[in-house]
């Protein structure tokens, strides 16, 4: 078995992308607490980090852009929405990008999404649970 030679790889990936390699790798994901379903918008951007992170700012504060997702498979319906929270961006020799960024989201209406997409006896669940907290 050959031994995984990680340079030989990179160039593999640049050529694959026809040398127009992408400078940041992005993923969205839910928040700890928040319903966890798989959400839309992972992608790549050839933009600087600097840039993509002045892009997700100003998307942020203008409620616009990547300052909302949805569930995979949702209907894009105003109960789906998950709201940009916050980021992390991590960087290193070891990949073909700048960096990579985790865009962490929480449900706007997590008892519908877990209703929605979970079940009845879940939501219900979640609820009380909920109730349990503010008590």
């Amino acid at each position: 078995m050959s031994e995984f030679n990680k340079f030989e790889f990179r160039a593999k990936m640049r050529r694959a992308w026809g040398n127009n390699t992408p400078r940041i790798q992005y993923r969205c994901e839910p928040m700890p607490g928040t319903p966890h379903l798989k959400l839309l918008g992972d992608g790549c951007s050839t933009a600087s980090l600097e840039e993509f992170l002045k892009r997700i700012e100003l998307n942020k504060r203008m409620e616009t852009g990547k300052c909302f997702t949805f569930p995979i498979r949702s209907d894009k319906s105003e109960e789906d929405t998950y709201i940009l929270e916050g980021w992390e961006v991590y960087t290193g020799l070891d990949s073909c990008y700048e960096a990579l960024v985790i865009l962490y989201y929480s449900a706007m209406y997590p008892h519908q999404v877990i209703k929605k997409y979970m079940g009845e006896k879940l939501a219900e669940e979640y609820r009380c649970k909920q109730l349990a907290v503010l008590n």
